[in-house]
């Protein structure tokens, strides 16, 4: 079989995939799968591409403007109730402070919590 036909039969059964299982292959395997569709000759994935692409892009900037309309909508709120208000920056101030923080353990602790006994588990359980 020859790599042409060989990369029209694995179009073809991507086409028949759903959008499950698409979902379930991981972002870097799905652009590659739609990379390999758009070289295809007479593939209809060149004008599917770009929508996908335009789709993430979406996506990407309503997550980036989220914690943006929250400190718009706190400031906005103070300012009503006749109060300064933080900044409308102010949650991505917060989550920039949150993902430089470093997990602090003891020195002789280890990174999980010690297990339970099951007889302690059982007991609650029986409570409610």
């Amino acid at each position: 079989m020859a790599l042409r036909e060989r990369l029209s039969v694995a179009a073809e059964r991507l086409r028949d995939l759903s959008l499950r299982r698409l979902l379930m292959l991981g972002f870097g395997t799905l652009v590659l799968l739609l990379l390999l569709l758009a070289l295809l000759p007479g593939g209809g994935a060149l004008m599917l591409f770009p929508a996908i692409v335009t789709q993430l892009l979406h996506a990407a900037l309503l997550l980036a403007l989220a914690p943006l309309l929250v400190g718009v909508v706190r400031w906005l709120k103070a300012r009503l109730l006749g109060r300064r208000g933080a900044h409308p920056f102010q949650p991505w101030r917060d989550l920039r402070k949150l993902l430089r923080k470093q997990p602090v353990l003891a020195e002789g602790a280890s990174p999980s919590p010690p297990p339970r006994p099951m007889w302690r588990w059982r007991r609650r359980w029986r409570r409610r």
